[in-house]
């Protein structure tokens, strides 16, 4: 594994310490921290936590469409939470099973040459997608919320099933144009390793991309891009929307109070607190999102300035903040889980029916094998 020749130390206080798979190059490990290495060797910590953490946000989200589509619970905002766990799951389970072969096989610093082009698209390209998705429809839950809140004849009118679902598609679109330009700005030439009967890659920017100058130009554009469009401009919507939610749940509830009779407030009282509860829980999640997408945006600003020259923060300081935010984010996704858990009454009661038709068939299953077994024993000890 080669540095580049393009005297990336000589423009670049960044690379100092950690080294990426295949070259080190201007892409940044903020993004994509499961592709960088720490020269010192071993196995990373993480390649044993994240396949844990793939598992539980598979099941969590799996879950969750499940009891959606079984309990009949279809409607806009739903639609867009299946979204949401689908995008996240695809986010920690891409790179996954790749990471942990890679690892297993010891080939962490010698990627096959076969495996290159895979390794590109599955750790860094189709997570960034699915990850810009997944925040993309955040904000798309808090707008739909908000109308539900504050506009409500408008949110029936316009937010229907079908727009809901031409909106994610639509969304997952942007998204894949968003980084098309990743899926083609980098090429792989065979290299041959001494003592190795396999031959590892190097990576290259393509020859649209230009000399040295101009990649730096080219990465600069994209993380400033990506800076605004994925974490400062969802994140300020989202903070201004449940500002805007929770002062119109506090109105509501001191006009409820004030005009309903006594009769009105017990028939709509439990109306009124799943409507409540509903949206300070959809108002949490938001605040989650921001709190995590904008502490990567920050690590992220801070590693392109480092690149620009205007910082010298330490690599290893980045480094370690940008895997413990990765991780943070991916613990998320079974926490918000939980959160979804309590969103509604009839929520809830699909997740118990769920588990308890498991338990039940579970039940069944040791009833019959217990009869089974003593049907067994009877014809052995009393034999025709």
């Amino acid at each position: 594994m080669n540095v580049s020749d393009t005297g990336m130390s000589n423009i670049t206080k960044v690379v100092d310490r950690y080294v990426e798979v295949f070259d080190a190059d201007q892409d940044s490990y903020v993004l994509h921290p499961w592709t960088w290495l720490d020269p010192q060797g071993g196995t990373p910590h993480y390649v044993f936590i994240l396949p844990v953490v793939a598992l539980v946000a598979l099941v969590t989200n799996i879950t969750i469409g499940i009891v959606i589509v079984k309990e009949k619970l279809v409607s806009s905002a739903n639609i867009i939470m299946i979204g949401i766990a689908v995008s996240d799951t695809l986010t920690v389970l891409s790179p996954t099973p790749l990471l942990v072969t890679i690892y297993w096989q010891n080939f962490a610093k010698e990627v096959p040459f076969d495996l290159c082009v895979v390794w590109e698209y599955f750790m860094k390209n189709i997570c960034a997608v699915t990850h810009t998705a997944s925040v993309w429809l955040t904000m798309y839950l808090g707008i739909n919320r908000y109308l539900g809140i504050c506009h409500p004849f408008v949110m029936r009118r316009r937010c229907t099933i079908k727009s809901t679902v031409q909106t994610i598609f639509f969304i997952y679109t942007v998204s894949v144009l968003f980084h098309l330009c990743r899926f083609v700005d980098t090429k792989y030439v065979p290299e041959f390793v001494s003592n190795s009967s396999t031959n590892t890659c190097s990576a290259r920017y393509a020859d649209w991309v230009g000399d040295v100058n101009n990649q730096r130009t080219y990465e600069c554009i994209y993380y400033w891009c990506h800076i605004i469009c994925i974490s400062i401009i969802p994140c300020s919507v989202l903070i201004i929307l449940d500002t805007i939610m929770l002062r119109q749940i506090r109105k509501s509830e001191i006009k409820r109070s004030i005009f309903q009779t006594e009769n009105q407030k017990e028939a709509s009282k439990r109306k009124q607190s799943d409507s409540i509860r509903t949206t300070k829980i959809i108002v949490t999640i938001l605040a989650i999102v921001c709190v995590l997408e904008l502490s990567l945006g920050t690590i992220l600003a801070l590693w392109t300035l480092n690149m620009m020259g205007y910082l010298t923060i330490s690599e290893d300081i980045l480094g370690r903040t940008s895997t413990f935010i990765h991780f943070a984010i991916y613990i998320s996704y079974p926490f918000i889980f939980l959160l979804y858990c309590r969103l509604s009454s009839q929520f809830k009661k699909g997740i118990s029916g769920l588990l308890s038709c498991e338990s039940s068939s579970r039940r069944k299953r040791t009833a019959t094998q217990s009869l089974s077994l003593k049907t067994q024993s009877s014809l052995i000890i009393d034999p025709p």
